[in-house]
């Protein structure tokens, strides 16, 4: 067992040495933050410019905060959509609008915990800047999960009558309605997605 350790963390080194020096060999600047923080830890060295190695710093927090909530909400969302498809009864229109519901956040967690696992430098996906200010983390942390379900205790704003009560079953008013929901969550997302 002791051996199979060893012999994995070997490689690891190994690997994670070639890649430095790869990454290194391809780089036009290759003095960037990991290396300021390296020069801070090992030397003592100050730097120039220490607002990168805070901003490096603060992307790396933003990491350690998203990642694991992407790969749970993923988590939740995979399970959500596979109950969804495997349900027994015949669809209804409300059916269709929780399975498209499912299939939309599925695809937007898949790409945001894709995304924040392959931030790397060698792959150009790094992190480029943070919001530096206490305002902006407060504003963006207030919308995700431990502190969204503090936030919404206080600011309720739903008073739990859902427009599929609202709407009769097999009316197209509901099927309309439902349709008209999906098309914005896919209009919002069109609009997240960059023009080539």
């Amino acid at each position: 067992m002791y051996v199979f350790i060893f012999v994995a963390l070997l490689v690891v080194d190994t690997g994670a040495n070639a890649g430095g020096w790869a990454l290194d060999r391809r780089l036009t600047a290759p003095e960037d933050p990991y290396a300021a923080l390296g020069a801070i830890v090992m030397y003592g060295r100050p730097v120039e410019d220490i607002r990168a190695v805070w901003l490096h710093i603060l992307g790396w927090i933003v990491k350690a905060f998203f990642l694991p909530l992407m790969f749970v909400y993923l988590c939740s969302s995979l399970t959500s959509f596979l109950s969804a498809i495997s349900g027994g009864s015949p669809p209804g229109a409300i059916d269709w609008h929780r399975l498209g519901i499912d299939l939309f956040f599925l695809y937007d967690v898949i790409f945001a915990a894709a995304g924040y696992s392959l931030m790397l430098r060698i792959l150009d996906t790094h992190i480029r800047t943070v919001e530096p200010t206490a305002f902006g983390w407060i504003v963006c942390l207030i919308c995700y999960q431990p502190f969204y379900s503090v936030t919404f205790s206080y600011l309720a704003f739903s008073d739990q009558a859902r427009w599929q009560a609202a709407l009769p079953e097999g009316y197209l008013l509901q099927s309309l309605w439902g349709f008209a929901i999906l098309f914005c969550l896919v209009s919002v997302l069109g609009a997240a997605v960059p023009a080539a």
